[in-house]
């Protein structure tokens, strides 16, 4: 996606996502992303290697903005 990273402040390892235990999430970027015209927002993410590319808005980002959404979880 070509987005600037930078050092995690408080980093920490991440053995759930992979096989490799000794995954370390070391990075992070920032983000402004709209959805459409009327929603627009920024966050900072934490940076890992995967298999896919894209961005994964879950349960923790929803709460934290009481965000409110039609659809199911």
């Amino acid at each position: 996606m070509g987005l600037e990273t930078y050092d995690h402040p408080k980093p920490y390892p991440l053995g759930w996502l992979t096989n490799n235990t000794q995954l370390k999430v070391t990075k992070q970027c920032h983000l402004k992303f709209a959805i459409a015209d009327h929603f627009i927002d920024e966050v900072d993410l934490d940076v890992i290697p995967t298999d896919i590319c894209g961005v994964v808005i879950g349960i923790p980002y929803l709460y934290d903005r009481d965000a409110c959404r039609g659809g199911r979880i």
